[in-house]
């Protein structure tokens, strides 16, 4: 910005007569003006922040069904999404139905078989179940359902911005 202004000095005549004027000497100034605030800025960061990301994973039932007496099983191994792994503190093995038969006794009294972990298997990467009917006559016959839940986690990074206020330039001596 600028401001303009006029310097006047006065100067003796050099006459020694009385009411003699001074002479008058004008000079003409241009000004940068400087304003107290040059500017504002704004300071802000980009930070990446650990998110935690779940889903439930159900599966559809396994069913067996074994009549005459003995056992018969099914298994299945089930691992997480891509980028997921198992919350081995949330899995649970479900029993959807459980039934038998031993004459006109529709009760699951006779059918011994159920839902496990199949070998052992349940890992973060992995797990596997298995569902089995069994019984131990030949006039029997059992059935039985069961499916998995389990939780999958994993942990992705959330870009969060972070700004402050804005801030007045400084004036620099």
């Amino acid at each position: 910005m600028f401001e303009t202004g006029v310097l006047t000095i006065f100067r003796p005549s050099g006459s020694w007569l009385p009411g003699s004027q001074p002479e008058q000497i004008q000079f003409s100034f241009l000004f940068t003006v400087v304003p107290e605030v040059l500017g504002t800025f704004t300071v802000s960061s980009i930070t990446a922040v650990p998110k935690k990301e779940e889903k439930l994973l159900k599966t559809d039932p396994l069913s067996v069904t074994k009549n005459g007496g003995g056992g018969a099983g099914k298994h299945e191994c089930y691992p997480p999404e891509q980028g997921y792994v198992f919350d081995l503190l949330r899995v649970k093995l479900v029993e959807d139905k459980h039934t038998a038969y031993k004459d006109n006794d529709t009760s699951p009294g006779t059918n011994y078989g159920g839902i496990n972990w199949k070998d052992g298997v349940k890992t973060e990467r992995n797990i596997c179940i298995e569902v089995s009917a069994a019984t131990g006559c030949t006039e029997c016959g059992g059935h039985t359902e069961g499916h998995l839940e389990a939780w999958m986690v994993r942990t992705v990074d959330e870009e969060k911005t972070f700004a402050e206020g804005p801030r007045a330039m400084a004036e620099s001596g």
